[in-house]
């Protein structure tokens, strides 16, 4: 109930991942009077219905594995999940995704969403959120941060500014399992308008 609560609690970051995925999917191809949605008709209707020839997520190559197992789940496929190379400090390289993002438009694949990393698994990076939600609005995508990692980190005085631009995405993974302690899974995935899931 969106005016009750601005997200989903989940098992974990992958569960809450998927959803936000599912999100951006949903939203990427809408029900209208001629088309029941991406939810009632399924991928390929929607695809053939909005002219395009594929959908993609971007994300970086430090992106977590569950980023890519909701690319199998949601029926993207795998090999439409473009992983980004990153720069020396582990940050998604923008002038690549830049390229990536034009090349895909000029094939007809509908990105559905752009992930922003904020504290990445393997080294605790954080991709430049502001700069990502930009390109994601340009290219009217749904711009997703996976703070499951390091999204406590707005909690803290001193260091929160590392997560500017967080404030600008659609939805966001928190993970209580990792910095906030929880001893069990506890995944949540939060949305810029809850009335969209």
């Amino acid at each position: 109930n969106p005016e009750n609560a601005l997200g989903v609690m989940c098992s974990g970051g992958t569960i809450a991942n998927i959803t936000a995925l599912w999100t951006a999917r949903n939203l990427a191809f809408p029900a209208d009077e001629q088309f029941k949605g991406v939810v009632a008709e399924g991928l390929f209707q929607a695809l053939k219905y909005y002219g395009y020839e594929g959908a993609a997520i971007l994300v970086s190559k430090r992106g977590h594995y569950s980023i890519s197992k909701a690319a199998d789940v949601l029926g993207i496929g795998r090999d439409f999940l473009i992983a980004i190379d990153t720069d020396e400090d582990n940050r998604i390289d923008l002038e690549k995704l830049r390229i990536a993002c034009s090349e895909l438009k000029s094939k007809k694949i509908r990105i559905i969403s752009i992930v922003g990393i904020a504290g990445s698994t393997e080294t605790g990076s954080v991709d430049p959120l502001e700069e990502m939600a930009e390109i994601a609005e340009s290219y009217h995508s749904h711009f997703h941060v996976d703070a499951a990692w390091g999204g406590p980190t707005l909690f803290s005085a001193r260091y929160k500014s590392l997560l500017k631009g967080i404030s600008k995405a659609d939805s966001v993974t928190l993970d209580a399992h990792k910095q906030m302690y929880v001893p069990m899974g506890a995944g949540l995935v939060v949305f810029k308008d809850p009335s969209s899931v």
